[in-house]
């Protein structure tokens, strides 16, 4: 991944753990860490992805995912 400054960064993480990143603590998206291009679109669709986070957290608390598992 290549930034402006010719550098970038990729990460693994899980899904919990990188929906508590991009959002704050009460739970809206943290647009400032999306380019202008992906915070535009975002802007139209925040409930949606939302929701798709919420779900899938949900989800894989409710199959019993040991979350202290990496």
């Amino acid at each position: 991944m290549a930034t402006s400054l010719g550098e970038g960064y990729v990460c693994l993480a899980r899904l919990d753990e990188y929906y508590r990143f991009i959002t704050t603590k009460n739970q809206a998206l943290r647009m400032e860490l999306f380019e202008s291009s992906v915070r535009e679109l975002m802007a139209r669709t925040a409930a949606a992805l939302d929701s798709a986070f919420r779900s899938a957290v949900r989800q894989n608390e409710a199959c019993g995912v040991d979350r202290t598992a990496h």
